[in-house]
């Protein structure tokens, strides 16, 4: 954790450098994802953003299990928003042996892709970045044993999530499994001037955080500020719809939800291991 942290900190200022080079749109924001990858690792550091390591326990666990049955596995990390979930795969990977491993990381913007390449050269263990739609990949079906993401069917309305459900169930080999989270609805928003209040406090704990991080407060309340005015989710209405998007996978399992405490809003997120026949 401690490596990981001071890695951090040091990869922040260089995504915020690309993120203004390279970012042009995405799932996110068609027009431009800056304001998202620019901002994610400070956020991160300051623990008021979901990622992969408030679920680290569920994903090494699961990803361990399955992986130390297979000899040559294939791996797809079905886009991120930095380095975070490969670091996440590799722990849960460490003292296994493997006859080969094979790591692939697609997202449709530049920026998390850079920032999987240098973490890969830092890990010494290469993951192939690809620039590709999630709905639209290239790869052949039955291919991958795992596929891995964190909270992204959210980034999706209900018509889109099941093409993107689809597509993991046509890579998977037969027994692979789909490893992911999913943020639950929370209650809603009773008007603008709640969701004012919510910003206004967001601002404030990522003002105080940089105090404490040795980070200027001034730049931490801009990007909190655009990062909590452009951040939109759609979250599952309850778990038996998660449920129903996995139907053409044999086994499904949602774990008990996890609420987490640090983003915009409190959530709970669901976190779900789904199997291929």
């Amino acid at each position: 954790m401690r490596s990981y942290t001071k890695y951090l900190r040091d990869s922040a200022p260089r995504m915020a450098q690309w993120a203004n080079s390279h970012c042009r749109g995405s799932y996110l924001d068609r027009e431009s994802c800056e304001w998202y990858h620019g901002s994610w690792q400070f956020l991160k550091l300051a623990e008021m953003v979901s990622n992969p390591r408030w679920h680290a326990a569920f994903f090494v666990s699961s990803i361990r299990t399955f992986a130390s049955g297979v000899r040559t596995p294939r791996i797809l990390i079905s886009a991120a928003a930095d380095e975070g979930m490969l670091d996440t795969v590799l722990d849960a990977l460490v003292s296994l042996t493997f006859d080969s491993l094979h790591i692939v990381v697609l997202d449709s913007c530049p920026t998390p892709l850079l920032a999987n390449r240098e973490y890969g050269k830092f890990r010494n263990q290469r993951a192939d970045c690809v620039r590709v739609d999630a709905m639209q990949t290239p790869f052949r079906s039955n291919v991958f044993d795992i596929i891995v993401t964190d909270a992204f069917l959210t980034r999706f309305d209900s018509g889109d999530r099941q093409h993107l459900v689809s597509e993991w169930h046509r890579m998977l080999n037969h027994g692979g499994i789909v490893v992911t989270t999913a943020r639950l609805v929370n209650g809603s928003l009773s008007g603008p001037d709640e969701k004012e209040i919510l910003i206004a406090h967001f601002v404030t704990r990522a003002m105080e955080s940089a105090t404490r991080l040795g980070l200027d407060p001034s730049f931490m309340g801009r990007i909190a500020r655009a990062y909590a005015i452009n951040m939109k989710s759609n979250p599952f209405e309850t778990e038996g719809e998660l449920q129903s998007l996995f139907q053409e996978f044999a086994d499904v399992t949602i774990y008990p939800p996890v609420p987490t405490r640090g983003e915009l809003k409190p959530a709970t997120y669901a976190q779900l291991v789904a199997r291929k026949q």
